[in-house]
């Protein structure tokens, strides 16, 4: 398992540093793998003070400010 830590900032315009994770499994073959990124860290803080909920649907929109990825977590109506 790989990490980078990110920016996100949140629907409530608050920024808060998480863990970006990849995890790599390889496939059937035994050669190629296949990632899976996930975010976690203060993940459930952000849930929390976002007030979300299990069905409520979410954008993640990255971009970069001076080479750092930042993620936008945006709720949907």
């Amino acid at each position: 398992m790989k990490f980078k830590d990110v920016m996100i900032i949140e629907p409530s315009l608050r920024r808060e540093k998480v863990k970006l994770s990849r995890w790599d499994m390889k496939k059937g073959n035994g050669k190629n793998t296949c990632s899976n990124y996930l975010i976690n860290g203060k993940w459930r803080h952000i849930v929390e003070r976002n007030r979300l909920e299990p069905g409520d649907v979410v954008q993640l929109w990255s971009f970069r400010i001076d080479q750092e990825l930042h993620f936008a977590l945006v709720k949907l109506p």
